[in-house]
């Protein structure tokens, strides 16, 4: 059997690398159509009412990249000191040094002999593209990922709540990925 592929390769290799070089054309041609997209996927259905209900905010109020929604599930936002918290994190978001843009901010937890949680943020910094993680109350922030570790736009990120050093990042679209902190070990 194998005699026969290797006399038919022989007999006909130069039709069969005009065959390949033709599909590689081909495909290169193809190649050079592909766009990229941060459209949503249609993975959820178009009847779905949390999908219309985000095509109208769409419609209303554009979609220009610079919000930052903080969400928040509580019967208790407007009790005194629950509220001011909030009304304090607004203000001292605004106040960190060097950051310019933020797509993703969350919470992990505190370093070892720190009592303010670990915080991890996907955005930019003092100029520099990244993921940075702050021991420190978003004193100082250290860039966590390397240019070979970019996934395109980030927009959610958590630190574990009970694991210090461990952040996840989701990569939208193209999965969710986590990562340690280093030791020397």
């Amino acid at each position: 059997m194998w005699g026969r592929i290797a006399a038919f390769i022989l007999k006909y290799r130069f039709g069969l690398l005009l065959f390949l070089a033709a599909v590689f054309v081909y495909a290169g041609f193809e190649a050079s159509k592909v766009e990229l997209s941060y459209e949503y996927t249609r993975a959820i259905p178009t009847d779905n009412p949390k999908y219309q209900a985000y095509q109208q905010f769409l419609k209303t109020f554009g979609d220009d990249g610079n919000l930052m929604v903080v969400g928040v599930q509580t019967d208790n936002l407007y009790n005194r000191d629950i509220f001011n918290n909030y009304l304090q994190l607004s203000r001292d978001l605004k106040k960190i040094k060097g950051v310019e843009q933020v797509h993703a901010f969350g919470f992990g937890k505190a370093a070892p002999g720190k009592n303010y949680p670990a915080l991890y943020l996907a955005g930019t910094i003092k100029g520099t593209d990244g993921i940075f993680c702050s021991d420190d109350e978003g004193k100082n922030w250290v860039r966590i990922n390397d240019d070979k570790h970019n996934w395109a736009l980030i927009l959610q990120i958590t630190g574990d709540l009970k694991k210090y050093g461990r952040v996840y990042v989701g990569t939208h679209g193209r999965g969710i990925f986590y990562g340690d902190i280093a030791t020397n070990n």
